[in-house]
This record gives structure tokens, C-alpha cells and sequence, in this order.
């Protein structure tokens, strides 16, 4: 159960790895920001099989989402956008 543990650290690593605020990831990920901090600080957690898909998502369609929506990837979003095109490991 390792994802358990995980999950909250590495969500917020790719979050903060690319400059978003939890507003910002949240909006992209269309859910409430309250899910998200939840999330983050280990307090709820989605079933292990949606953690797994919610960060190999994330990580697959980060660059798309703010390309879609630079609005929200602020003034961070052009970076973000060269950084996962270069693939940066987590």
C-alpha cells in the first residue's frame, strides 16, 4: 500500500515542481480546491486505483490542460509547458 503514502507527497511535488498553486492545479483538474489540499495533506484519498490514474494523468496531460487553458498556468505556464516537453523525471 505504498501509493497510500506517496500519493500526497507526489502530488504536491508536481504541482510545486511546475509553480502551480493548488488553485490553479485544482481548476485544471476541475475539481474543488478543498479535494486537492485534502489531498495533498494525507487527510481523504481517492481509491489507490484513482491515485495512480490522477498523477500518471497529471503528468500526461499537464502540458496539454495549460495549453488549453493559459489563463490559469499564470505566468508560470509558458515554462511549465517547456519543462514537461523536455520530460523532467519526478
Amino acid at each position: 500500500m505504498w501509493i497510500k503514502e506517496f500519493f500526497p507527497e507526489a502530488l504536491k511535488r508536481i504541482r510545486k515542481q511546475y509553480g502551480l498553486t493548488q488553485m490553479q492545479l485544482a481548476m485544471l483538474l476541475e475539481m474543488p480546491k478543498r479535494t486537492l489540499e485534502d489531498y495533498e495533506r494525507g487527510a481523504t484519498a481517492p481509491p489507490i486505483y484513482l491515485q495512480q490514474l490522477i498523477l500518471r494523468g497529471i503528468w500526461e496531460t499537464l502540458p496539454d490542460l495549460i495549453a488549453e487553458h493559459p489563463e490559469i498556468g499564470g505566468k508560470y505556464g509558458k515554462q511549465i509547458l517547456d519543462d514537461m516537453q523536455k520530460k523532467i523525471p519526478l
